[in-house]
């Protein structure tokens, strides 16, 4: 495991702006959901391990997801881990983030996150329109982030676990909300509970969208027990380098979520 992180540091998993500009990202699933029959163990522990892990790399962008805030009338379950995390990441340069919004009067928020070692220039949060997660306010985060001289569009998003039709929805709803993919940098990131294998329904998103999986062929590299459900998607203003389904574990090799992280 460390030989393979220290190549991946070294090698560096980079997308292409330009010629003489490259960064590289990390998205991942971090498995933080308050209100699910199985809910998420050892949070705290999980996502130390998860710090310990990126301190190895040296990404650009960190798009996360299920880092849920649960209001409680009140009482805001998980926001000294969030708060943490901040603090965590901006140590090792993270210095530029944008939090999900706090969640309702009960509820979760988005659980959304994004963490940058450059400056993020507008930042917006949209929840979707429709969506079946009772008490989960899902959508997706856009940033605008210069990346040495270069603004690059981030989204960052958690589709519906549920229902294929309510995923097209939201699909539908990013795709409006996506500048030209001529003219512009895009990577749309994150938990698209998609599974390649459904190709059907993976390849209808993708069309939606209009944009590229970076993984060649990503049903050969899961990154849930349902299979390949995330992805990064980029316009094609941008060119893959490499990228890697990543596996961070702590010291025992436990994972540190249900999730695999993807780098690129």
């Amino acid at each position: 495991n460390n030989k393979k992180m220290e190549e991946t540091h070294n090698n560096g998993a980079q997308n292409q702006v330009e010629a003489q500009t490259t960064f590289t990202i990390l998205t991942h699933n971090l498995w933080g959901h308050y209100l699910t029959l199985k809910f998420s163990p050892s949070r705290e522990h999980r996502i130390q391990e998860f710090i310990k892990n990126v301190a190895r790399h040296n990404y650009d962008v960190i798009l996360l997801q299920e880092i849920f805030v649960l209001n409680v009338f009140g009482v805001r379950v998980g926001q000294p881990l969030v708060n943490n995390l901040i603090l965590e990441l901006g140590n090792l340069g993270y210095v530029h983030y944008v939090d999900g919004e706090p969640p309702g009067y009960f509820g979760q928020n988005a659980g959304l996150m994004v963490f940058s070692k450059h400056f993020i220039s507008r930042k917006e949060e949209k929840r979707w329109y429709r969506y079946d997660d009772p008490g989960t306010g899902k959508g997706f985060i856009h940033t605008i982030i210069n990346i040495h001289g270069r603004d690059v569009n981030f989204y960052n998003l958690h589709l519906d676990a549920h229902h294929a039709f309510l995923r097209e929805n939201q699909a539908k709803e990013l795709a409006q909300m996506l500048p030209s993919k001529e003219s512009n940098h895009i990577v749309a990131a994150g938990d698209y509970n998609v599974d390649t294998n459904d190709t059907a329904e993976y390849n209808n998103i993708v069309n939606i969208l209009g944009l590229s999986d970076i993984q060649p062929n990503p049903g050969q590299a899961p990154t849930h027990h349902k299979g390949t459900i995330d992805h990064v998607m980029i316009s094609p203003t941008l060119k893959l380098i490499s990228q890697e389904v990543v596996k961070f574990v702590d010291a025992e090799g436990a994972p540190v979520s249900d999730h695999l992280g993807i780098s690129a």
